[in-house]
């Protein structure tokens, strides 16, 4: 017989009333029907909903603490009806994570009320808020696998409230409490459906009260019965054929927030269309950085899943993964079946093209995680690794151009060094005595240029990109101006092979032809002014041979010999330190790849 409209009470002298702590009808005082008048004396106010209020209170005929929910004076009949339907729906289900109902009356006023036992704990969305907000406190006392454990009990409670006919369809984090010894309790069951023999599976539209204010958070009344993010998507198109599998779904949600420490949907009523518009929700997939097992990942899909045919048909089968998890039975061919699904995506994505390449490395990497055993994963993630792909990936490239960037910064401070090792000798060439004095200050001009160029890119830290032909162009007029100081056969060529080996060994690829002509022209340049005779000769042929004798500046055979030795060593100098530098750069990388390559071997041989 289904007791959702029965409304007849018996009256106070039978039940015994309410009275506040310290007022008349405690002991000794006698009601009509010999009982005492008041046997629960009402204290503070510790929680209240949208119907009714709950109070601690002390049961004085049994000598004990209770907590007695009353419904509020303006309530109608419909709220009447509803509010004794609920505290005789969860006195019906004697179960250890149901609390349980002690009595059932009227008080002095005529407002009706039940007794029930006084809780001590947390609620779950406490908790998991804590969880979020980092308290390490919360933490410590109630790790995921202690809370996993509660869920448990709540699916077992649940099951047991659906064999006896009872769908709750307001299961959310709020509705469960976490007593401070462990104990878990399903709490608020005044929306729940009572299914009895004959009903069919809809519910009363007399079951249905008037819309309430909807927050954040709490419970939708009116058409809709549930809050919404926890209700699934038949109580929303078709609340009449809600049944069992609706608590399921909402305990798929409350499993997701736990994994996470996130609401699986928005909150509020933003929550309506989001839940008809969701597919199965898979926690791994929306927050990678859970750390959720793949077990529970997809037990936390199968109860989310939005049609009834897909979904769990049960609390039990929900609470049943969970202990299977927690039992350490990882289901190894679940698992193999997930990993081969992943292989065979990983296969597809990568017969796609370079395009898809991360992806089917993804799930080549989740398959081998789920079945390290599993040699397709493994062929195939050693394919992936170790054959380079025919287009750079954007990031390969992101990375290498940042590299570049490195050893470019590396190699202007080379350079910087060494112009500035050339400046230096600027004023022994002084003190010989200067002929001609526009050489010598477009020398010093061009070096300070250059040096300034390479110290202004080296504070860019980008690639230097075209600033290196304007760079090369300034350097092969320094070596120009210094053929007309020096002449064009003195130290020019062996000035014009150093750099030309130094620009040559720049990290990113630049035109040698460009190099070379650019040389080739600062050497001619001067030579070509010379033989067609608009600057002196620096050098005659005879019988003798070739006589050099630089008319710039003023110096004898032995100083021409000192110069062209100072000049010498500057240039080798400057020319082995390019060159090491790029044999260690070479070197590092070289190891950095064999080393990459031996952890890949390791990995996958």
């Amino acid at each position: 017989m289904n007791d959702d409209h029965h409304s007849t009470l018996p009256g106070p002298a039978t039940l015994g009333s309410l009275a506040p702590e310290g007022e008349p009808g405690g002991d000794g005082e006698r009601g009509s029907g010999g009982l005492a008048a008041a046997r629960y004396l009402l204290r503070e106010q510790i929680g209240r909903g949208g119907m009714g209020e709950v109070h601690a209170a002390h049961d004085v005929h049994v000598d004990r603490e209770v907590a007695v929910k009353l419904l509020r004076s303006a309530a109608g009949a419909e709220a009447v009806a509803r509010f004794l339907r609920e505290a005789r729906v969860q006195g019906r289900l004697e179960h250890p994570s149901i609390v349980p109902v002690h009595d059932l009356g009227l008080d002095a006023a005529g407002r009706p009320y039940f007794a029930m036992k006084r809780l001590a704990g947390t609620t779950l969305a406490e908790i998991i808020a804590a969880h979020a907000g980092g308290d390490r406190a919360a933490i410590e006392r109630w790790p995921r696998r202690a809370l996993l454990g509660r869920l448990v009990e709540v699916c077992n409670a649940v099951e047991f409230a659906h064999r006896r006919g009872v769908v709750h369809r307001d299961l959310k984090p709020g509705n469960i409490m976490l007593g401070d010894l462990g104990e878990a309790y399903v709490l608020d069951w005044g929306v729940a459906r009572v299914v009895a023999r004959g009903d069919g599976p809809g519910i009363r539209h007399s079951d249905l009260m008037t819309v309430a204010e909807v927050e954040a958070g709490h419970t939708v009344d009116g058409a809709l019965l549930g809050t919404p993010g926890y209700m699934a998507p038949e109580q929303i198109t078709g609340p009449a054929g809600v049944d069992a599998r609706a608590d399921v779904y909402a305990l798929g949600c409350i499993l997701f927030e736990v994994l996470t420490l996130r609401p699986v949907l928005p909150r509020g009523m933003g929550a309506v269309g989001a839940t008809l518009d969701a597919a199965a929700h898979y926690p791994r997939d929306r927050h990678p950085d859970a750390d959720v097992p793949p077990e529970l990942d997809a037990a936390c899909a199968a109860a989310t899943a939005p049609e009834l045919a897909d979904r769990l048909a049960s609390a039990g089968e929900l609470g049943a993964r969970i202990q299977a998890y927690l039992d350490g039975d990882r289901d190894l061919a679940h698992r193999r079946a997930l990993a081969a699904e992943h292989a065979a995506a990983a296969r597809a994505a990568f017969a796609r093209g370079d395009d898809f390449r991360a992806d089917a490395m993804r799930d080549a990497g989740r398959a081998l995680a789920l079945d390290p055993a599993s040699s397709e994963a493994q062929q195939l993630l050693a394919g992936l690794l170790l054959q380079r792909p025919g287009v750079m990936p954007p990031a390969v490239r992101a990375a290498i151009t940042a590299e570049r960037v490195r050893a470019e910064q590396a190699q202007l401070r080379s350079g910087v060094l060494n112009y500035a090792g050339f400046l230096l000798t600027v004023p022994i060439f002084l003190a010989l005595g200067v002929r001609l004095v526009w050489p010598a200050i477009a020398c010093i001009s061009l070096i300070l240029a250059t040096i300034a160029v390479m110290w202004w890119q080296m504070r860019r830290a980008v690639p230097v990109g075209r600033l290196f032909y304007a760079g090369l162009a300034m350097h092969c007029a320094l070596l120009a101006a210094a053929g007309v100081l020096f002449g064009p056969l003195l130290v020019l060529p062996l000035l014009a092979v150093g750099s030309t080996t130094a620009f040559s060994l720049t990290p990113t690829q630049r035109s040698p032809v460009a190099i070379v002509a650019c040389h080739a022209l600062g050497v001619a340049a001067p030579l070509a002014l010379e033989l067609a005779g608009v600057l002196p000769r620096t050098f005659t042929i005879d019988g003798a041979g070739l006589h050099v004798h630089p008319w710039a500046i003023s110096a004898g055979g032995g100083t021409l010999i000192a110069i062209v030795a100072m000049m010498l060593a500057a240039q080798l100098i400057a020319t082995v330190i390019m060159i090491g530098h790029q044999h260690r750069a070479h070197d590092e990388a070289q190891e950095a790849v064999h080393v990459q390559s031996w952890h890949l071997h390791q990995l996958l041989g």
